[in-house]
């Protein structure tokens, strides 16, 4: 009786071993997107080959709406005029140091626009970079990377200009 039990006992331990990775439960990682499309594809693609999976990740891709972007453009405000605030919120949120999220705060700063919209300049630089690393010698238009049709909706609802 007592050989069964140790018997038992070393194969399901080597099915934990062997078989370990799909024990532990998955990450749980939630991506946000504004539209199905080019811009995404890569999170689309690594979600429905499993790509997520062999990574130990269950991933839940989710389309962020007009209603998500106007909070963010809340923030974006609150961020460029609080100051201290803004700094105490980023060293308990990002565990950190008040000293280093005072520097990033200061270092970054301008980039939260109060109307939540990107410099275009920005956004162009950014496309450059990208054609160069992926080696794309084709022209590359804003609205082929850039959904801002929820930016717009949520602009309007809170009466700001776009640019």
């Amino acid at each position: 009786m007592k050989q069964i039990r140790m018997k038992t006992f070393w194969t399901a331990l080597l099915c934990v071993w062997a078989f370990g990775s799909s024990v532990h439960a998955a990450e749980k990682v939630r991506i946000s997107v504004t539209n199905y499309n080019m811009s995404y594809l890569g999170a689309g693609v690594a979600a429905k080959k499993g790509f997520f999976i062999e990574e130990g990740l269950d991933v839940e891709i989710v389309r962020m709406n007009a209603k998500v972007i106007k909070g963010l453009i809340k923030a974006n405000r609150f961020i460029r005029e609080n100051r201290d605030e803004s700094v105490k919120i980023l060293a308990e949120w990002g565990r950190t140091q008040k000293e280093d999220a005072a520097d990033a705060y200061d270092s970054t700063r301008q980039v939260f626009s109060p109307d939540g919209s990107m410099i275009e300049e920005g956004m162009r630089l950014v496309i450059e970079d990208a054609k160069k690393a992926l080696k794309v010698t084709r022209p590359v238009t804003l609205t082929e990377v850039s959904d801002t049709g929820a930016l717009r909706e949520a602009q309007r609802e809170l009466g700001l200009k776009s640019r």
